[in-house]
């Protein structure tokens, strides 16, 4: 039965043809029941029952032999209908079977002139990832091993080199690869790698291998070499050249974990230090990934994935971009997701048109924002968080330097703060404590607004000394130095 669920609808519908072609009758009836019943409780599928409703032909006795042997011929039909669909979308599986059946029947002018032909194939295409090399060192090695082909081991020849560097340029890619997920799927940015050859081998590899002949490698060990903490905006765009240009050449492996190791290290940058520059570098980033279906599987898009381009798109100001993107995207979203995550974005999408508008427009954009965030509902912290830090800053931007309104914002972050302290037990310390900082910096903010304020300019120059000099992350960083600049202009 697992075998069956493992199959989608089309799948069934293809095998049915398959089995009607290549099954016995009783395994076809088997099939047509267990298909017509498949929406139905296990208990339907209980081998006895099952046994007397289709094989018990003048009621005879439950016979558990002759059930388990037609069960087990129509799981070996399943497994070579499965077999067969994957020979034929697998170009590269099929030319290995032909090239060992051609070395096993003494072909040997069909199977060099069957290697050499995809050698020259794969030399004229700009792919230069795990799969091209993984090909080019098993085809030499074929080649290189086979008892006919001429001059075997010679120290120099064309093969032997080309069979060796193939294979150095595999296993360094393969490395660097899973290295680069390893960061970004363990968050381990900063922690011991649990292989102790890829650790070792990655202190080396530049030395072992010609890097920068290679883009690939070349991006990927320095996405690794990036550390943990204290790297610049210029370290990152360093790294963002070299992954531009090894992008044309990439595989779609490497390509995965290139942009998501990169990516978290630019979102890591941009809690730091807030840099506007590093939202332009993003962008780019998630624009590649749409082009090459990276975001993409199966027709669908997680919630996350899509927030996270929507808000940066928004936060760029490509606000016809994100207008595109959202309405092209938002139905890949599983249907129970979508109810929040398309009101989130368009909230992003409107208080950021309020912040680039004019003082007289702002205020139809940031109220829009404010409705569609109500329409969210109570749930996931990171999707609490997202919308009450959003709020936040609509109740400081809108509601008290435009509006001089300023309880709603301190009885809003009187809210924000009951709700950290709630949760202690599902959240991190050191994130909560960012969020809390976020409120306490913005409050020291709005209070400096007030025509009542002693001294605002000095007590400003303190609070923006004192965020610089914070050692501890502080959630929304870029954005408080930003309203704290433009205070202090309107100070001045």
């Amino acid at each position: 039965m697992h075998q069956f669920r493992a199959f989608s609808d089309e799948d069934l519908l293809a095998f049915k043809k398959y089995l009607a072609l290549n099954g016995a009758r009783q395994l076809q009836t088997l099939f047509d029941y267990m298909l017509r019943h498949r929406r139905r409780p296990e208990g339907w599928f209980e081998k006895k029952q099952v046994y007397e409703k289709l094989f018990s032909e003048g009621k005879a006795a439950y016979n558990d032999d002759r059930m388990r042997n037609i069960m087990t011929r129509l799981g070996q039909q399943m497994e070579a209908f499965l077999i067969q669909r994957e020979l034929a979308e697998d170009k590269e599986l099929n030319r290995q079977l032909l090239i060992r059946a051609y070395k096993k029947r003494d072909a040997y002018f069909l199977f060099r002139t069957e290697i050499s032909t995809r050698l020259r194939k794969l030399e004229g295409q700009k792919e230069r990832g795990i799969a091209f090399f993984r090909e080019c060192a098993t085809l030499y090695h074929h080649l290189f091993f086979h008892p006919d082909t001429k001059g075997s081991y010679k120290p120099g020849k064309d093969i032997y080199q080309k069979l060796i560097r193939s294979f150095e340029s595999w296993v360094a890619l393969g490395m660097l690869s899973y290295q680069s997920d390893f960061l970004v799927q363990q968050r381990l940015l900063s922690g011991k790698n649990p292989s102790q050859f890829i650790e070792t081998t990655l202190h080396k590899i530049d030395q072992l291998l010609e890097i920068e002949e290679n883009p690939v490698a070349d991006v990927l060990f320095h996405i690794c070499k990036l550390p943990a903490s204290g790297f610049s905006f210029e370290d990152i765009d360093q790294v963002y050249e070299r992954y531009q240009r090894a992008s044309p050449h990439m595989g779609e492996f490497e390509r995965n974990a290139a942009s998501k190791a990169l990516i978290s290290k630019i979102n890591m940058l941009v809690s730091a230090t807030g840099d506007p520059r590093l939202f332009s570098l993003l962008f780019n980033m998630h624009k590649d990934g749409l082009e090459t279906d990276m975001y993409v599987e199966q027709g669908a898009m997680s919630a996350r994935v899509f927030l996270n381009i929507a808000v940066t798109a928004a936060t760029v100001g490509d606000f016809e971009w994100t207008e595109n993107f959202i309405h092209d995207y938002a139905p890949m979203i599983d249907e129970k997701e979508r109810v929040d995550a398309l009101p989130i974005s368009r909230a992003y999408l409107d208080y950021n048109r309020g912040r680039m508008a004019t003082e007289k427009d702002a205020g139809i954009h940031f109220n829009a924002a404010k409705q569609g965030l109500s329409e969210i509902r109570h749930g996931q912290p990171d999707y609490e968080l997202r919308v009450r830090s959003l709020q936040l800053r609509i109740f400081y931007e809108y509601d008290l330097v435009i509006e001089k309104n300023s309880q709603l914002l301190t009885n809003f972050s009187r809210s924000f703060r009951q709700y950290l302290y709630q949760q202690d037990n599902r959240l991190a310390e050191s994130l909560i404590q960012a969020y809390l900082d976020f409120i306490h910096y913005t409050l020291k903010l709005a209070r400096l607004h007030s025509p009542t304020a002693k001294k605002p300019l000095e007590k400003l120059e303190k609070t923006i000394l004192a965020m610089k000099k914070k050692p501890t992350q502080t959630m929304m960083r870029h954005w408080l130095m930003e309203k704290a600049e433009e205070l202090q202009k309107l100070l001045r």
